[in-house]
């Protein structure tokens, strides 16, 4: 990705988009553009998605178990319909990061029947993640970003359903390059110019990086998700309050729970001086109890994937430990 109109989409457990433009541009809802960020003379816009490809392993993990696999789960889920026979997800199971910048929305399945399956259910949250991705896209274009094309790299290329539906629901086609290691592909680039192998970043990058294979959108399937997707849209300003009720009823819970269970103040003595300061106490983990240890958060090794909503607490947890 090195020309005005391509963006490059990491997939993990978030969803990162980065697309080139070559000219600055700003709306409301997107991050960018940032001038020579990337390459010279270009412009970078930015969106994120924080939970994508953590909502279909907490699936898998909390509600199937280890013993059925991701290939079992993709060929129940292509068995499904588009749209999933009315039932929908919101993808922001640790908050949004764009367009609505909303630390404290949260996730949620809506319209679920005892006709669903499981298939209905993996379907969705598949299905709202690629929601969640036209979203930002139909914002950068308010913007007056467009790409016509989105190279894709990362754990979501391991799933053809998972491509495919990202592509009728964008109506984008996705290029899948033969080595999806971004990070690794895009070192050995850099590193090719640093060595003076290549005169620049475009010049390494058309050498080094080869297509595999393009995922096309299938117009008639995009024409369905259409109705889908606008239910999809209706997900959040109808729950925003909600989410944010319940985020000030949990602090409030947890600050209550937190000084009841607080030891008193230590007092130390400085060398020198018979005077004692008040300090806070150093508590042994042993000696935490079961409900305190389960407010100190632990701060996420990327801060893409963090939960925005309780990262102030966690870091004080880290900061404290």
């Amino acid at each position: 990705v090195v020309k005005p109109g391509q963006m490059a989409l990491l997939t993990g457990s978030s969803h990162l988009h980065l697309g080139f433009v070559d000219h600055a541009m700003h709306a409301k809802g997107i991050f960018g553009t940032y001038k020579d960020a990337v390459l010279p003379g270009m412009h970078t816009v930015e969106g994120g998605q924080t939970s994508t490809g953590t909502i279909v392993n907490w699936f898998k993990r909390t509600l199937v178990g280890p013993e059925t696999s991701y290939s079992v789960l993709d060929a129940e889920a292509a068995a499904v319909p588009p749209g999933c026979d009315g039932l929908s997800c919101l993808d922001h199971f640790q908050g949004n990061r764009t367009p609505h910048t909303d630390p404290l929305s949260r996730g949620a399945v809506v319209g679920l029947t005892l006709a669903h399956t499981r298939g209905h259910v993996f379907r969705a949250l598949m299905e709202s993640v690629a929601y969640g991705t036209r979203l930002i896209l139909d914002t950068m274009a308010k913007g007056g970003f467009q790409p016509h094309t989105i190279t894709i790299a990362g754990g979501a290329t391991r799933s053809p359903l998972w491509l495919q539906i990202h592509a009728d629901v964008c109506n984008v086609p996705f290029v899948l390059t033969k080595e999806t290691d971004a990070p690794m592909l895009g070192s050995a680039v850099l590193a090719a110019v640093a060595a003076g192998v290549y005169p620049d970043v475009p010049s390494a990058a058309e050498a080094m990086v080869s297509v595999d294979r393009v995922v096309h959108p299938d117009a008639q399937t995009h024409a369905q998700y259409e109705q889908h997707y606008q239910r999809y849209l209706q997900l959040y300003p109808a729950l925003k309050a909600t989410f944010h009720d319940a985020s000030a009823a949990g602090q409030c819970s947890a600050k209550g729970s937190a000084a009841a269970n607080a030891p008193p103040p230590a007092k130390i003595h400085q060398q020198g001086s018979s005077n004692g300061h008040a300090a806070p106490a150093a508590v042994p983990c042993d000696t935490i109890g079961a409900d305190r240890f389960a407010l100190r958060g632990v701060v996420s090794a990327s801060i893409l994937a963090a939960d925005f909503g309780a990262l102030a607490a966690e870091a004080a947890a880290a900061l404290s430990a």
